[in-house]
C-alpha cells in the first residue's frame, strides 16, 4: 500500500510541476506580447538630467561611450538594499574598463538618501525628486 501511495504522490508532484511550468510559460508569453523586438537596438537612450547628492546637474550624455547600468532604488526597498553592495562591487571591478553605474532615487528626503548611500555606494547617485520634505 505504501508503494501505491508513493507512486500517487510522485504522480501528483509531476503533474503539479508540469502545470506550474505551463502557467509560467504562458505568463512569459503574455508579458512579451506587443513589444516590438529590437525597437531600441542601435539607438542612443534618451538623454535626461538630474541632480546628484551634491546638487550638481548630471546628464546621461555625460557618460557617452561607457556601458551604463541604471539602477532605480529606494532606501525602504529591501531587495534594493541587498543588491546595492553587489552593484557597487560590480562597479569597482569594471569602472576602469568603462562601466558606469547610476543609481536613481525618487525619495523626497535627500538627507536620508545621502546618509544611506555614503556608507556603501561609490557610484553616481541621482535624485529624481527635487522637492524636499
Amino acid at each position: 500500500m505504501d508503494s501505491l501511495n508513493n507512486r500517487d504522490d510522485r504522480r501528483i508532484q509531476v503533474l503539479a510541476s508540469v502545470f506550474f511550468m505551463v502557467m509560467i510559460s504562458m505568463l512569459c508569453i503574455g508579458c512579451t506580447r506587443g513589444i516590438k523586438k529590437g525597437t531600441l537596438v542601435g539607438q542612443a537612450a534618451p538623454d535626461f538630467t538630474l541632480k546628484d547628492l551634491n546638487g550638481n546637474r548630471v546628464s546621461l550624455s555625460d557618460f557617452k561611450g561607457k556601458v551604463v547600468v541604471l539602477n532605480f532604488w529606494a532606501t525602504w526597498c529591501g531587495p534594493c538594499r541587498e543588491e546595492i553592495p553587489h552593484m557597487d562591487a560590480l562597479y569597482q571591478k569594471y569602472k576602469d574598463q568603462g562601466l558606469a553605474v547610476i543609481g536613481i532615487n525618487a525619495e523626497r528626503n535627500h538627507e536620508k538618501v545621502a546618509e544611506f548611500a555614503k556608507a556603501i555606494v561609490s557610484y553616481t547617485i541621482l535624485l529624481a525628486c527635487f522637492q524636499q520634505l
